[in-house]
């Protein structure tokens, strides 16, 4: 993620800005997403004193939010890759209509 970022890095200062800000939430989501997976290690080896049934209730419900976390992040490291490119391709229009 943060080499496609990098990569649609230009010289107008508030996409600059723009791309920091992308960075430092991206940063965000791979700290909640590393937590969130400790976290679903940790439940694979539950305390004693929970039942069978709770732990198993837990495990589901931990697993399908997981999924959804999996599915999120393709689709925000998807999005912005689409949102680089764009850039990437306004950019040389410009520079482009900048010559004529």
């Amino acid at each position: 993620m943060r080499t496609v970022v990098l990569t649609g890095r230009s010289q107008d200062a508030a996409e600059n800005v723009l791309l920091t800000e992308l960075l430092s939430a991206w940063d965000g989501c791979q700290k909640y997403f590393y937590r969130s997976w400790a976290r679903r290690t940790a439940l694979l080896h539950a305390a004693k004193e929970l039942g069978v049934g709770n732990i198993e209730r837990c495990r589901g419900f931990r697993s399908h939010l997981f999924k959804l976390l999996l599915g999120q992040r393709r689709r925000l490291v998807r999005v912005t890759e689409r949102r680089v490119d764009l850039w990437l391709v306004c950019g040389r229009f410009r520079t482009t209509f900048q010559t004529f």
